[in-house]
């Protein structure tokens, strides 16, 4: 108990910090009941017992970047979460688990609705009947899933029998759409990068998994083409989770290593 109190105390102070602050009074558009209803969603998820093993450090930095991308905290509402991470400290050389963020699918979605592209995807299994033709120029996909022999609540089924997803984006703007096809090896590649995915520890991936494949799966066809700076800088935020090499910048976000200063200058 003792050390919940601690924690919690110290998730405060962090809130407190006046560079903090400042940053998320600007990412929530400068309305503070924005501001302090986010705190307080904030405060719940650092005290969650999935996360109790991950620096406070971390957890907020990650609530900066989810504050950045203007999605809501809340992993009921299946847009982003926050999930533990385990990683080597380069200067102890030892292992620490710190926070990472995942967005979801329904995270996706909004994300390229505020850049003009609609998207759809489909998870296509081995039991599916599915094709993709050129006929004239001109794509033509056939898809006709086998629901009576789907078992989507069994996470195993689910990876055995993964075929890919179907992402068909829309742009509105220009009318055009274009239809893609992520492999299950490619999915399975981007999962595996996880470190929580890879060390069996809790994530996303663990209780939605058909969901993530799907979320993984836009990343991969986004990150392939023109980009609004939002959609950019939600790749680079997910695709820390993903340990993947990329080459979009920083757009001046907040570090756990500029926390960690703030925190050493204000506190200590």
């Amino acid at each position: 108990m003792g050390d919940l109190i601690q924690r919690k105390r110290q998730i405060n102070e962090l809130l407190s910090n006046k560079d903090i602050c400042s940053r998320l009074l600007s990412l929530c558009d400068n309305n503070k009941d924005k501001a302090d209803s986010f705190k307080a969603n904030l405060l719940n998820i650092a005290m969650d017992a999935s996360l109790i093993t991950c620096s406070v450090q971390s957890i907020i930095k990650c609530a900066l970047d989810i504050a950045s991308l203007k999605l809501p905290l809340s992993k009921q509402l299946g847009k982003v979460y926050i999930v533990p991470r385990k990683k080597k400290d380069k200067i102890t050389n030892s292992y620490i688990t710190e926070a990472e963020t995942m967005i979801g699918y329904k995270g996706w979605l909004e994300l390229a609705k505020r850049a003009k592209l609609a998207i759809k995807s489909y998870i296509v299994f081995k039991c599916d009947k599915y094709s993709l033709e050129i006929v004239n120029g001109n794509e033509v996909l056939n898809f006709a899933p086998d629901f009576d022999n789907r078992d989507e609540s069994d996470s195993e089924w689910i990876k055995n029998n993964l075929k890919g997803v179907i992402v068909i984006i829309k742009d509105t703007k220009l009318n055009e759409t274009y239809i893609n096809f992520v492999s299950s090896n490619t999915l399975n590649k981007i999962s595996k990068c996880s470190d929580s995915v890879k060390n069996g520890k809790y994530s996303a991936y663990s209780d939605w998994l058909s969901e993530m494949y799907q979320a993984k799966a836009i990343k991969y066809v986004v990150s392939k083409s023109a980009m609004t700076e939002t959609l950019g800088e939600a790749v680079y935020i997910d695709n820390l989770s993903d340990n993947q090499d990329f080459n979009i910048p920083q757009n001046n976000r907040l570090s756990t290593e500029n926390l960690n200063k703030l925190i050493n200058e204000n506190y200590i």
